[in-house]
């Protein structure tokens, strides 16, 4: 039994290394001169920290009994070089020499935790980054199967972990350098002694480990899981603000919030618990067992224990904190790991909307025609087909109107178009080519951009309408006639003007400022700003009334004659004007036949 824990304690933290390592070499971006570096100068610091070891012992010895010393025919030799031929005279130099060596040392170790902090920041800086470009350059198919609670937590909680797995794989490899140089050097000193502090100290921390192993697994686990569900049910009560406070029902929200986090905090302190506890049971074990080598070495041996013991006083001085760096990198490694993975599987695993990043400076497509040829999809683990074998052709300057009950399909062809999702079969070509091949991807990115979306629902920034319509400029480079005549056409302009701060009202965040029709007024400035040649509008103006909506769809296509305008509406009289309308039904796209 004691094997087997042993043996899988081993491998566990050989895991965890592989683990740390892993960390850093995502946070180095593949140079690791930086890691090299700080390896070489923790381990020198290592070998520094026993200098005074060795010196404490003939230091002591100088300062307590100078005449035994002399006695040596090599300190005579040797201090003959520098003019000293008395015992007593040992005093100064000794001191210097000690001095300088502790100093040196010290200046050693400054250096050390200097870089060490700094490789620290740049690690955890460029793992951040790294995992946030992950996020920002995922595909569309990650973002709809993925929670965005659970994005947020992996995003947040997740990194901040890793920083501390970084943090403490670091420290732990400074507590290993440290531990392994002092105690050699102590064995060389007093093998017995060394050989019963090795002992105590494998058994003590042995022992913490087999006692703590699982308190730490389940805690780790508990507080992994707490941790999204606060994020999670953040996000739940901003977004039902306004049923909570119809339905008056804040306490049944506060306490759900009050159990996770009761849970999520105690799991934290007991984990705490079990990675500070064991400093103070080895501290006060080493103590007690210096205590009984002074008496045994005074009383039975008749020997002065202070010189050895001095040396290892000053070695089990650097020795506990570095035993105690060890071990706590140990646990602090284990609890994370489950949240600090997440990272490491979000950076390795989340799809990638493009492979060539370089591509995102590429201009927009000069578009002719848009064919959907024989188009089957369906969702992943579904087997219903939203679309069997479907085919549309839109062309330059068209104006085409998409009805359809709710699920038919409606936005799934939007997303289609839009090249955020692939079918299955068929293919989505742009003036002939297929841009969802991946031989195609740059002409993938012209074609979006030449796209300018509005959806039912826009977000808006928590920012002035100016900024929210030139959304990506900066201020200064902001086109204000351009934003006006936008504003115009969207039939907002008339708010704006009458509002008190006019271009430089606040809307709030998600335009919380705003009724829900000036928000997707403001969305459609914005999407005319871009000068888009598509303007896809899904129920781009469902929250206005008939005749404002008439009005802006009138304006829209006088505003740039030869844009190309797709309408998602649930009112057939909103697009009756557009040249063709279309109806989507049970995965088949219908043509609607105007009346004359």
């Amino acid at each position: 039994m004691v094997y087997e824990f042993i043996k899988s304690n081993i491998a566990r933290y050989f895991y965890l290394i592989n683990h740390g390592i892993s960390l850093c070499r995502l946070g180095s971006k593949g140079n690791n001169y930086r890691l090299l570096k700080l390896s070489f100068l923790l381990f020198l610091t290592g070998i520094s920290s026993t200098l005074p070891l060795i010196l404490v012992i003939p230091f002591v010895r100088t300062i307590s009994n100078p005449e035994e010393l002399w006695k040596s025919d090599k300190v005579k030799t040797f201090s003959s070089y520098f003019g000293i031929y008395d015992a007593n005279d040992l005093f100064l130099p000794s001191l210097i020499i000690f001095i300088l060596v502790v100093a040196l040392n010290s200046l050693l170790s400054v250096y050390t935790v200097n870089l060490n902090n700094k490789t620290k920041a740049s690690l955890g800086n460029q793992l951040s980054i790294l995992a946030y470009k992950k996020i920002i350059y995922s595909s569309y198919e990650f973002y709809m199967s993925t929670s965005s609670s659970k994005i947020i937590a992996d995003f947040l909680e997740s990194i901040r972990r890793c920083v501390e797995s970084i943090n403490l794989f670091l420290d732990g490899i400074t507590g290993l350098f440290t531990f392994s140089s002092i105690l050699i050097t102590l064995f060389f000193i007093n093998k017995e002694i060394t050989l019963i502090l090795i002992a105590l100290v494998s058994f003590i921390y042995s022992a913490i480990a087999l006692i703590k192993n699982k308190i730490i697994k389940k805690e780790g686990t508990i507080l992994a899981r707490n941790r999204r569900q606060q994020t999670q049910i953040i996000q739940e009560t901003l977004g039902l603000k306004k049923d909570i406070l119809l339905m008056n029902n804040q306490n049944i929200f506060l306490e759900k919030f009050s159990d996770i986090s009761t849970q999520a905090e105690f799991s934290e302190k007991k984990i705490d618990t079990a990675l500070q506890s064991p400093k103070y049971i080895v501290e006060g074990s080493f103590i007690i067992i210096l205590g009984i080598i002074a008496y045994f070495l005074k009383v039975n041996f008749n020997i002065d224990p202070l010189p050895q013991l001095s040396s290892i006083a000053l070695g089990l001085q650097k020795l506990l904190p570095a035993s105690f760096l060890i071990y706590s990198s140990y646990v602090g490694l284990k609890y994370r790991y489950k949240i600090s993975d997440n990272i490491i599987k979000l950076i390795n695993n989340t799809p990638q909307d493009i492979r060539n990043i370089n591509n995102a400076n590429l201009e927009p497509v000069d578009f002719k025609q848009l064919v959907l040829k024989n188009i089957s999809f369906c969702y992943p683990g579904s087997t219903n087909k939203v679309f069997k074998n479907t085919s549309l052709i839109i062309r330059k300057g068209d104006t085409l109107g998409i009805i359809g009950e709710t699920g038919s399909g409606k936005s799934t062809l939007i997303n289609l178009i839009m090249g955020f999702i692939k079918p299955q079969e068929g293919e989505v070509r742009i003036n002939g080519t297929d841009i969802l091949n991946s031989v195609n991807e740059a002409k993938l990115i012209k074609w979006r951009k030449s796209i300018a979306h509005v959806p039912q629902e826009p977000f808006l920034m928590n920012a002035t309408i100016i900024e929210n319509i030139a959304y990506g400029e900066k201020i200064e480079e902001i086109d204000f006639e351009k934003a006006i005549e936008c504003c115009r056409a969207a039939s907002i302009y008339k708010f704006i003007n009458n509002s008190s701060k006019k271009m430089y009202t606040l809307v709030g965040e998600r335009g919380i400022n705003l009724s829900g029709g000036q928000a997707q007024r403001i969305a459609i400035a914005r999407a005319l700003y871009k000068n888009a040649q598509i303007l896809i509008l899904d129920e781009a103006t469902s929250a206005l009334d008939i005749k404002t909506e008439n009005k802006i769809v009138k304006n829209l296509k006088n505003y740039h004659r030869k844009i190309t305008i797709i309408s998602i509406s649930h009112r057939l009289s909103t697009i009756s004007s557009y040249d063709r309308l279309i109806r989507i039904s049970e995965g088949t796209i219908y043509k609607i036949e105007k009346s004359k």
